[in-house]
């Protein structure tokens, strides 16, 4: 049930939020170079699109959430990656920060946007935050959750429905249908 953060292909999906300064903090351009240098999977990233996916559709924002670095986190979303890139069967950030961090990066990550109803191997954030008995991060995602479907009761529905078509086109593709 973990996110892996291992790839490579220049794949990259959804709305890219603009940021009004697009200029790069010296201690981002490190993060990013250090990448490309450091993980197989990204040492033909192309970071001139800041929302570039590896092929298991992994981002920075993976990384930066996986390595605890919440001010990168931070300018990433700041400079408008896709906050919701699912990587290793379905994986998001959000996946990533509700089982391995802390109740920090979870808030970031859903003021900014992150789909709380998400799910990775079937499950939403929530729950692998339960299995990391991350009981603040599960108190808050429970909220967010519910916020969420009272603005759009079949919201739980539709990311069941996206999850089962993903599972239907890995399979298909895993055995050439």
């Amino acid at each position: 049930m973990g996110c892996t953060v291992f790839a490579h292909s220049p794949v990259s999906s959804g709305v890219m939020r603009k940021r009004k300064n697009m200029n790069r903090s010296n201690k981002l351009e490190k993060f990013l170079k250090d990448l490309k240098d450091d993980l197989p999977s990204f040492e033909e990233a192309d970071f001139s699109n800041i929302s570039w996916c590896n092929y298991e559709g992994e981002n920075a924002l993976h990384i930066a959430v996986g390595r605890n670095e919440y001010e990168i986190a931070k300018e990433l979303i700041d400079l408008g990656i896709e906050i919701d890139a699912r990587g290793d069967l379905g994986c998001t950030p959000l996946h990533a920060a509700a089982s391995r961090t802390d109740l920090r990066f979870v808030k970031l990550l859903v003021k900014s946007g992150a789909d709380v109803h998400a799910l990775t191997e079937g499950y939403p954030p929530f729950t692998l935050a339960r299995f990391s008995k991350k009981d603040d991060i599960c108190d808050y995602l429970g909220e967010a959750m519910k916020k969420a479907q009272s603005m759009d009761s079949a919201v739980w529905a539709k990311a069941q429905i996206a999850y089962l078509k993903r599972e239907i086109s890995r399979i298909e593709k895993q055995y050439g249908l």
